[in-house]
């Protein structure tokens, strides 16, 4: 059995209200669906994904108060993710809110993550160490974009990114040439670079200086750039129930083959791999 790496992930934990129709989606409408609620946030997620696969995973984040703030921390102590260099703090936690459409996929969101702010470039500088204990350090850029600064600034260890939104992903263009891989949907490769085409965009962000690119296109597939080798690889096993949560487990595979030193190919198979599984999984539940 290979081994896996102890991961820091540093990033957003939020409650997650998520909104399912059971038709088409009439807009400006009242539609008929179910609603849920449910720990989540990019960085809990990608630590939950990594510690179901056998990882030893901290996650460093905000900790609200209240009976929220509560379920969150039950929930990643249930999971096996280590709290301990996460910051406490007297605000509400952040809460994800989103509709999705017919299909399962996300249609629009909104986040409210003021508490973010509690996560500085100071407590970045006071946990290196600490961080530099693992093997290999996943960001989120729900951070800003002076905190990612500070972890490639202050950390020695490989350093993986998901830059979460469009909007977001302008965050990380300043630490591009300090990142080990990074992990961007086209649309948000396609912000980062100014380029169209997925091979465009993984091009661009490699002249940028990350060395590995994953662009994730959902059902159609990833493209992926280490230099070394380059290609698109489409979805092997198709889903086609909802996807939400296949980009976090996608990354954990990543992390997990990337450590094992497999080639751009082999990684991009070994997280489409996870992703499948873990969608699986998930509709086996429900």
């Amino acid at each position: 059995m290979e081994k896996l790496p102890k991961v820091c992930v540093i990033g957003g934990m939020n409650i997650d209200i998520l909104a399912y129709p059971d038709s088409e989606i009439i807009m400006r409408d009242s539609n008929i669906g179910h609603v849920s609620m449910r720990p989540g946030g990019v960085g809990r997620n990608i630590a939950s994904m990594l510690s179901s696969l056998g990882c030893s995973t901290g996650l460093m984040t905000a900790l609200g108060t209240g009976d929220l703030a509560l379920m969150l921390d039950s929930d990643c102590k249930m999971n096996g993710i280590d709290l301990g260099m996460s910051v406490k703090t007297e605000h509400q936690p952040s809460v994800y809110m989103a509709v999705h459409d017919s299909s399962g996929d996300m249609l629009v969101a909104v986040n409210d993550m003021d508490i973010m702010s509690c996560i500085t470039p100071e407590l970045i500088h006071e946990k290196a160490k600490q961080i530099d204990a693992y093997d290999m350090c996943a960001v989120d850029a729900n951070l800003s974009e002076e905190v990612l600064r500070a972890v490639v600034k202050e950390v020695s260890i490989p350093v993986i990114i998901d830059p979460v939104s469009t909007e977001k992903a302008m965050r990380c263009l300043p630490v591009l040439n300090g990142l080990y891989a990074i992990k961007p949907n086209l649309m948000e490769a396609r912000t980062m670079t100014g380029k169209n085409s997925a091979d465009e965009c993984a091009s661009a962000l490699r002249q940028m200086g990350v060395r590995n690119v994953f662009i994730s296109m959902g059902k159609d597939g990833v493209y992926y750039d280490g230099g070394s080798e380059h290609g698109f690889l489409g979805v092997q096993n198709v889903i086609t129930s909802s996807q939400t949560g296949a980009g976090d487990a996608m990354l954990a595979g990543l992390i997990i083959s990337m450590y094992q030193q497999k080639s751009p190919s082999e990684c991009a198979k070994y997280a489409q791999k996870t992703a499948f599984n873990y969608l699986t999984r998930k509709n086996e539940k429900n």
